[in-house]
């Protein structure tokens, strides 16, 4: 061989090689299974109005200032806290419409259960318990996964989470970058404050361990490094168009105790509920886990472990906050029982007399044949978008409003359906609605009027006089539209399986 030839076969055996394992195959057939939970239809209700902000934006070229969908608080300021994702999904939409909406955020989320990944990859762990702690995280938070905002802080929050393990576990400077991450989350989504918390705790954790050895001076300067992490990001967070006030709002939103009772997603996990069984389960299991006591968990994790979960049983949308944090000490407590059936099991493959590049090959022809099965699923589920809003929204009491624009000036509908009336019918004044889904900007007072009215309270016909709504929109065979069904001073004009309208006079 020449020296020429010598040298290209040295060069190509230095290049790096793309290892396939049985273990990391399994773990990419999980990943990829877990696409049709998390890639779902649009069906969250405040949908509508992002996409209409969005237009909004971008046809004023500013951000709006106040509310401009209702005729209830019109003068209430509005700190719109996401108008960047909101103009994403408007970007995605003009694209490639809902579906492209659907995979987009779908995949921000996808890349978030990456980041988790990669921070379980932070200490050796069995591929069975890495595989089941993934497939059971997209189970845990199938109740809230979906094309919303709130998913771009679950992916923020999963690489937040591993640059802080690994600057823990190796003074990783790569969570120095964390207040560049802070300048986009905080115009990305409000939930951006979750950040000081998660950074709050791995200072305190190390302050304790420096307090209890103080000659672990490696642990007092991390914890002020990462306290310094923390003030930058605070500081980095301020470059939003709404300055401080975005702070106040994303205090205001979790302190509200009317949203909390008022909104559903603000409310406790119902355990009755089949959407809440995979978050069960990995509560049990992780419990056990920890019970067992085979592993040896961090002190950052556990802390961030115990602080999400309880966030979690107070309110159900913030599961996905506890699977970003928990799934990686789930896979870490189950790894030492997975390593030891792992050696119960491994003189199966020789008895079946397969070499380890067959089993190799096998699990590789079983990755393949669950990315296409997951492509048929998804490709099924996402082709039914539009039977899925005719079956959830009142398209057609919004056609009947359409085609009789003099019916009523005022309207009074589901709070769930305020968002899809502004889709379809703003800016028209007669269309403006009574609540929509940004709780934060309708205030207490406005939403205590809502609950009365659709609570059927002593005053309920007070608040639809003072805020003289003469049309009410709602679904069939409920308390408020049996109540209008039997005054003389309202009459049905439309009715279907979904909706029903009622006029005053």
């Amino acid at each position: 061989m020449s020296n020429a030839n010598a040298a290209l076969a040295r060069s190509a055996s230095s290049r790096p090689r793309l290892t396939l394992t049985v273990g990391g195959l399994v773990v990419l057939a999980v990943m990829i299974a877990m696409l049709p939970l998390i890639i779902r239809r649009v069906g969250d209700a405040d949908y509508w109005w992002h996409i209409t902000t969005a237009r909004w934006i971008l046809d004023h070229h500013a951000l709006p200032t106040h509310d401009l969908f209702t005729y209830t608080v019109p003068s209430h300021v509005w700190t719109d806290h996401e108008y960047l994702t909101e103009l994403a999904m408007s970007g995605l939409g003009r694209l490639g419409g809902q579906l492209a909406i659907s995979i987009g955020l779908g995949l921000v989320t996808w890349a978030g259960f990456w980041f988790i990944l990669k921070r379980i990859a932070a200490q050796p762990t069995h591929f069975v318990a890495t595989a089941g702690a993934l497939g059971l995280a997209a189970l845990a938070g199938v109740a809230v996964w979906g094309p919303r905002p709130q998913v771009v802080t679950f992916a923020l929050v999963c690489v937040e989470l591993y640059l802080i393990e690994r600057f823990l576990r190796t003074g990783y400077r790569g969570l120095y970058a964390m207040p560049l991450i802070m300048v986009a989350w905080a115009n990305l989504h409000g939930g951006f404050v979750i950040a000081f918390l998660f950074l709050g705790i791995a200072v305190v954790v190390e302050l304790i361990k420096w307090l209890v050895d103080r000659g672990n001076l490696e642990a007092r300067w991390k914890a002020g490094r990462i306290a310094l992490v923390t003030v930058a990001s605070a500081v980095a967070g301020l470059l939003n168009p709404h300055f401080f006030s975005l702070y106040v709002y994303s205090w205001r939103t979790q302190t509200s105790t009317v949203q909390q009772s008022f909104i559903e997603e603000w409310q406790s996990p119902d355990f009755h509920s089949w959407s809440m069984r995979g978050f069960e389960a990995m509560i049990v299991l992780l419990l056990i886990g920890l019970a067992v006591r085979r592993a040896r968990p961090t002190c950052f994790s556990v802390a961030i472990t115990v602080v999400t979960l309880l966030f979690a049983l107070q309110s159900w949308r913030h599961i996905i906050l506890f699977t970003a944090a928990a799934t990686p000490l789930l896979a870490w407590s189950w790894a030492p029982a997975m390593e030891e059936l792992g050696r119960r099991w491994s003189g199966l493959g020789r008895r079946l007399r397969l070499s380890a590049q067959q089993l190799v090959r096998g699990a590789a022809l079983v990755t393949a044949v669950v990315a296409l099965a997951v492509l048929v699923v998804l490709r099924s589920l996402l082709a039914h978008q539009a039977a899925s809003t005719l079956d959830n929204y009142p398209a057609g009491a919004a056609d009947y409003l359409d085609a009789h624009a003099n019916v009523g000036t005022h309207m009074f509908s589901d709070y769930a359906w305020g968002g899809y009336f502004i889709y379809r019918f703003y800016p028209e004044p007669s269309r403006r609605v009574f609540i929509f889904g940004e709780a934060d900007l309708m205030g207490d007072t406005i939403m205590n009027q809502y609950v009365e009215v659709v609570g059927q309270h002593s005053d309920w016909m007070d608040v639809l006089n003072s805020h003289n709504v003469d049309y009410v929109v709602f679904a069939p065979n409920r308390p408020l539209t049996s109540a209008l069904a039997a005054s003389p001073n309202w009459h049905l004009v439309y009715s279907d399986k979904l909706s029903v309208i009622y006029v005053r006079g």
